[in-house]
């Protein structure tokens, strides 16, 4: 039954079968709640705090909308889609954060990002062709943090330090989070992300109990709730902004056209909100394998969003996908346990 693992503490969620056996799986928790906070799915520790990382960059970006800043500095759909990004650094990405800088006074310099390659082999080749070497503006991070330094600059912040989290631009977004949540965030486990921000561990329930919050009638202020809607239609819109080429993510959210907002944090956190149904889960894989994420998630949507044959098609695909040998054959294939499909179709 679902519940039962091989390390006693997290549910077994994905198996990786090659030929006849069950060759890995993959354990992990689940949430998800309906926009009245009750909720409809629970499996795992989902009160036990985990990092969401990049699965908030929609809650980072709202003090930018909040405030006015969007509307001052005239951001256009792509580029509040990419303030709440991972992207794959393609040349679009990049010159659209560099665009956002040149606007509000700024260069890549002003980024504490740091530098990296892009994700695709294709980019990297062609900038190694052309002699060019990677900026802060590459980093997938780099539009999120230029969101916040439009922030800071609208709100009359000095932009020196916006990374830390004593810095207003911080204690904006930690102030979104504690409403939104329903905890105090500061008092929560505090983490350095990847990009050198801050990252506030919240409990699994929590995630998902909040973003469902932010689809619904009450319980967070009208204003808040509006730029939460703003910014998720932006990224349903916008999909490529927020991933990129071939992204998990990116492919979902053009595929479901407004029905799915989708959001991926390292170490295999995801957050899925059905803004029509006030519903959100949150996903957490306990060895911070992505390929097991997207399986649990497209599992949900499967469950959730699907409404024709095209979808059910395009969710199969993801929901079981196959893993190939160096030479193109099958060698196996991903797929969520029996059990969680079982207990996905009773909710």
């Amino acid at each position: 039954m679902l519940g039962e693992a091989q390390d006693m503490s997290l549910p077994v969620l994905v198996e990786y079968v090659r030929g006849d056996l069950t060759e890995s799986r993959h354990h992990g928790s689940i949430a998800i709640a309906h926009a009245d906070g009750g909720m409809l799915f629970e499996v795992g520790a989902t009160e036990a705090p985990v990092y969401p990382r990049s699965s908030v960059k929609l809650l980072q970006a709202m003090p930018l909308v909040e405030s006015g800043g969007a509307d001052r500095f005239e951001f256009s759909d792509y580029e509040l889609a990419l303030c709440c990004a991972s992207h794959s650094g393609e040349p679009r990405h990049v010159e659209t954060a560099r665009g956002i800088l040149k606007r509000i006074g700024l260069g890549a310099d002003n980024l504490a990002c740091g530098v990296q390659w892009p994700s695709g082999e294709e980019d990297i080749a062609a900038m190694g062709k052309a002699g060019e070497t990677p900026t802060r503006a590459h980093n997938n991070c780099s539009g999120k943090h230029s969101g916040m330094l439009a922030f800071a600059m609208h709100a009359g912040f000095d932009p020196v330090g916006y990374e830390h989290r004593d810095h207003p631009v911080q204690k904006a977004i930690q102030e979104v989070m504690t409403d939104v949540f329903g905890i105090d965030m500061a008092d929560a486990p505090c983490g350095l992300d990847g990009c050198s921000l801050p990252t506030l561990a919240v409990p699994l329930k929590n995630l998902a109990r909040g973003f469902a919050r932010l689809t619904g009638d009450g319980g967070i202020a009208v204003e808040r709730r509006a730029a939460a809607d703003r910014l998720m239609k932006t990224c349903m819109r916008e999909p490529h902004a927020v991933g990129g080429t071939g992204k998990f993510d990116t492919e979902v959210m053009r595929a479901f056209g407004g029905r799915v907002f989708l959001k991926y944090g390292a170490e295999a956190v995801q957050v899925i909100v059905f803004p029509k149904l006030k519903i959100a889960a949150a996903v957490k894989i306990g060895d911070g394998a992505v390929r097991a994420t997207e399986v649990v998630a497209a599992a949900i949507i499967s469950r959730f969003a699907v409404e024709t044959a095209e979808d059910h098609e395009f969710m199969e695909q993801r929901e079981r996908p196959a893993v190939l040998s160096r030479t193109g054959a099958v060698a196996g294939h991903l797929q969520p346990v029996a059990p969680l499909t079982q207990a996905l179709r009773g909710i």
